[in-house]
């Protein structure tokens, strides 16, 4: 069982990012066109790092068993930890890979706040009052995610963070993109973390999308150093 030659050269590209000194250089972005085997290719990566480096795969729930079973091929050694729901959300331990999905993911960050046009309009009492409870809610489910929220802010040092499809973080201020955003600058990066992000469908030729993928990473400024408005 071998790669093709294109994607031995993205595994020896990736590979050689996850080796950089620099934190802003252990970035490798992978936009092949669907179909040439990102997931291979990113699972043949981490079948090639050292035993004790641990790595985490976030990818849509869809493509989770994907992942497993491409693992299993390409670095046969590793043990896969799929958790079943946010509460059993926990970072990988040395040698391990977790895959977790975006919307797992998304759910670790605090709910919205209840929009301020319910609290100043006292006509929609009842939509205020429902709002509230389902606020009240999404808070309690929140604070029985703590364990698993400690345990991601507290991954180990050399995580490899693999986000598949990292265009379902679309969107500045969506909480699956502040929540990756959060996972590889807090911390994964300053733990000397590597970052790969995949995508067949992000258009490299659409400023926004891959603006905020760019910025994401931390590297936007460094490919559009005057922001996207010089796009």
């Amino acid at each position: 069982m071998s790669l093709r030659d294109y994607q031995e050269q993205d595994v020896q590209y990736m590979l050689r990012a996850l080796a950089a000194p620099s934190p802003v250089d252990r970035v490798a972005f992978n936009l092949n066109e669907p179909g040439l085997g990102k997931t291979v290719e990113g699972a043949a990566v981490i079948g090639r790092l050292p035993a004790e480096r641990p790595a985490l795969v976030v990818c849509p729930t869809g493509v989770r068993a994907a992942w497993q079973e491409e693992l299993a091929r390409w670095a046969p050694d590793r043990e896969v930890v799929i958790p079943e729901d946010t509460f059993s959300l926990r970072r990988p331990d040395a040698g391990q890979v977790t895959i977790v999905g975006f919307d797992q993911l998304g759910a670790m960050r605090p709910p919205k706040p209840v929009l301020a046009s319910l609290l100043r309009d006292h006509s929609k009492k009842k939509k205020l009052a429902e709002a509230q409870l389902a606020q009240a809610k999404a808070w309690d489910l929140h604070r029985r995610r703590e364990q698993s929220q400690a345990s991601l802010r507290d991954l180990l040092p050399g995580t490899v963070l693999v986000a598949d499809e990292v265009h379902y973080a679309k969107g500045a201020r969506t909480a699956r993109s502040l929540a990756l955003e959060e996972l590889w600058k807090d911390a994964c990066r300053p733990r000397g973390g590597a970052y790969l992000p995949l995508s067949g469908t992000i258009d490299p030729r659409d400023p926004v999308d891959l603006w905020v993928a760019l910025e994401v990473a931390g590297v936007a400024l460094r490919v559009w150093p005057g922001g996207i408005t010089a796009c």
